[in-house]
């Protein structure tokens, strides 16, 4: 190939990339130009949206000076009337067409929120760059509801966010922007951008998998149900937009954390919705602490026919034992007609008799006489004679029960 023609080419094609660089540059400027528009249009029609300008409809004008549309209508009239002969300015007709048209020209559109919306002041919230990621969470938050508040646009809204940052988050904020710059990369104009970069810092990407977990985990216990539930809403209000939970879902984990008496009602009621069953747990709770289940009373358990009083055994004199009953007054006994024990009072009669000892002046329950037991065992076929040994002697006088109507077969 011919040097010559091949320096040609060559100056042919760097020419062509130039001229392709000097495009490319325009077009960046022109890109750059048409967002910096678009921004600023955007911003209008926030301002607009947040406060809507009165509508003040003009006049129209006409070719006799400074005369409204009206005032040339009249014009108009009035050179009618003089040519047809008659006066136009006692014409009522059109005296109230001009009354009417000046009312409409000095309608205004009144905001009555306005007088308030210039009288409130909203505080926004500062950042000092802790390292704790509710914190950092809640001052988000603050400024998304300042921004709300205010019709502000977005190129300043970061730059009135970064003067809320203050310490360590005011430096990591600055260091940020001049590595951007150095880098060549584009400013951060717009809040979402901002908070982006930020969260990247202060929020660690365990965050919200960690509560999660706790959330799974919370359970009623021994705590009322008032607790259990703002439990639970804090943890719904925190993992709200990061996670991909479904409301179904949601009352599972509240069933689920219930105890169980009260997780067998929202089962038995078919409850579906999270606030009804937030609302049933909170009654079925009221009205246990009002109405406490009450214990068994043995006063109405039941008792068999012909058992009106209970039966109390009583201790019986062990074999061989030389011990005398007391000699005091016996201890009361029920009646067998179911009246309470009282203690016998009778005064003593002369002519009572005694069929223990039969003696007279008292009766047998109030006998002093000590018992007589006799104890007899059966004999076996190995044995031929009676022991004398099995015959106890209970009375200390020495002497043995030969009686059959005072003893007692045990």
């Amino acid at each position: 190939m011919d040097p010559e023609q091949l320096g040609r080419t060559l100056d042919l094609l760097v020419g062509q990339m130039n001229t392709i660089s000097q495009q490319l540059k325009e077009n960046q400027a022109d890109l750059a130009e048409l967002r910096r528009n678009t921004t600023e249009r955007f911003d209008t029609l926030e301002r607009t949206r947040d406060h809507p300008t009165p509508y003040t409809p003009s006049r129209p004008t006409s070719k006799y000076g400074n005369e409204t549309y009206m005032d040339e209508r009249r014009h108009r009239a009035n050179h009618r009337a003089h040519y047809h002969g008659h006066d136009p300015r006692h014409d009522p007709d059109l005296d109230e067409r001009h009354h009417r048209a000046n009312h409409r020209t000095t309608y205004q559109v009144h905001d009555p929120d306005a007088p308030l919306m210039k009288n409130t002041k909203i505080d926004a919230p500062t950042f000092d760059g802790t390292l704790d990621p509710q914190l950092f969470l809640d001052w988000v938050k603050g400024m998304d509801n300042f921004f709300k508040w205010y019709a502000i646009s977005e190129a300043r809204k970061v730059s009135f966010a970064a003067m809320k940052l203050t310490g360590r988050a005011s430096q990591y904020w600055a260091n940020l922007e001049s590595l951007r710059e150095d880098r060549n990369e584009y400013p951060i104009v717009d809040w979402l951008s901002m908070k982006r970069e930020l969260k990247q810092k202060y929020l660690p990407p365990s965050y919200f998998p960690r509560l999660l977990d706790r959330w799974n985990r919370l359970t009623q216990g021994n705590k009322p149900v008032k607790e259990y539930i703002a439990s639970f809403d804090d943890y719904l209000i925190q993992c709200k937009g990061e996670t991909s939970t479904t409301p179904a879902q949601i009352l599972s984990m509240f069933r689920t954390g219930l105890r169980e008496d009260l997780r067998n009602e929202l089962f038995a009621r078919n409850v579906t919705t999270l606030e009804n069953a937030y609302s049933l747990v909170l009654d079925l709770e009221e009205t246990r602490s009002q109405h406490p289940i009450r214990s068994h009373d043995s006063r109405h358990s039941y008792r068999p026919s012909g058992s009106s009083t209970p039966h109390t055994p009583t201790a019986q004199p062990t074999p061989g034992s030389n011990t005398r009953p007391s000699s005091g007054p016996p201890t009361p006994r029920p009646d067998v007609r179911g009246k309470p024990p009282t203690p016998d009072t009778h005064r003593s009669n002369p002519g009572t008799k005694c069929f223990r000892c039969q003696g007279y002046g008292h009766i047998a329950s109030q006998c002093s006489s000590p018992y007589k037991v006799t104890i007899i065992e059966e004999i076996t076929e190995a044995e031929f004679d009676p022991e004398i040994d099995q015959i106890h002697q209970v009375d200390n006088d020495g002497e043995f029960f030969k009686e059959e109507d005072d003893t007692a077969v045990i």
